[in-house]
């Protein structure tokens, strides 16, 4: 049977040995301790009205309703020709809200354009920001991340700003050299790198709001002219060539 070391024996044994007094040793240990605690109860309320000073001198309470959008990748295409593309990898910081919790989650998006209208293809580990985005000249709608928004070019091709309904406002700069280069077709400019930065905020909501208030106003007299436009044309030239063409069928037969 093995015995058991007895630690207590041993701490008397090596005070005897080294001719320690147990007893002030104890002491000394128990005064420190109270020292430290006291240090400590004295300390702790002073950091924690510093820290709610620096808190309200930096507005961090109202840092909680902000959020960010991120994101960097790639352009594909030379600068204001018909045809372009991109690939974006993002990140999306959500503000706390009503539910006092932020959500963060990545996503990947794929987009291209053709003679001004394309659209983008957008998928995370979160379901609400997956979906697809229809973009005609710089209007985009139904952007799983962004929502509707509105994109409008200061220098065209490279930088650019953006309102939108979920993404607030943001900025966007492309034509950034790559550190790696490739021949051909995929050497800079033709692939070259991008990023963008959007600020979620409610008080940001007075100015993209309204400009995108504008905006749908606009494509909402869009989408009724072209339905206008496709029934005058069905009823003065393509119904008539229609009925020409059965009719001359028939005279044939």
């Amino acid at each position: 049977m093995i015995a058991r070391r007895s630690y207590t024996s041993d701490w008397h044994v090596h005070c005897d040995q080294w001719g320690v007094d147990e007893s002030a040793h104890v002491n000394r240990t128990r005064s420190k301790v109270a020292s430290l605690a006291l240090v400590a109860a004295l300390v702790a309320p002073s950091a924690s009205a510093h820290a709610s000073w620096l808190g309200r001198k930096l507005n961090l309470d109202k840092l909680a309703n902000t959020g960010i959008i991120v994101t960097a990748g790639f352009d594909y295409g030379v600068p204001g020709t018909p045809a372009t593309g991109a690939a974006d990898l993002g990140l999306i910081i959500t503000p706390k809200g009503t539910a006092k919790r932020r959500t963060v989650a990545p996503f990947a998006a794929l987009s291209g354009h053709l003679l001004g209208f394309g659209g983008s293809a957008t998928s995370s580990p979160l379901k609400r920001y997956r979906g697809l985005e229809k973009n005609a000249a710089f209007v985009g709608r139904d952007h799983p991340v962004y929502g509707d928004r509105v994109q409008i070019p200061i220098v065209p091709g490279i930088l650019q700003l953006a309102a939108s309904r979920q993404g607030g406002l943001g900025i966007s700069l492309s034509m950034i050299p790559l550190p790696f280069t490739l021949p051909g077709v995929f050497a800079y400019p033709w692939l070259r790198g991008s990023v963008s930065l959007y600020v979620i905020d409610p008080r940001l909501a007075k100015v993209a709001t309204p400009m995108l208030d504008r905006v749908d106003k606009i494509v909402v007299k869009a989408k009724r002219l072209t339905r206008t436009a496709k029934v005058m044309w069905w009823k003065n030239v393509a119904r008539p060539l229609r009925a020409t063409a059965v009719r001359s069928a028939r005279v044939r037969r």
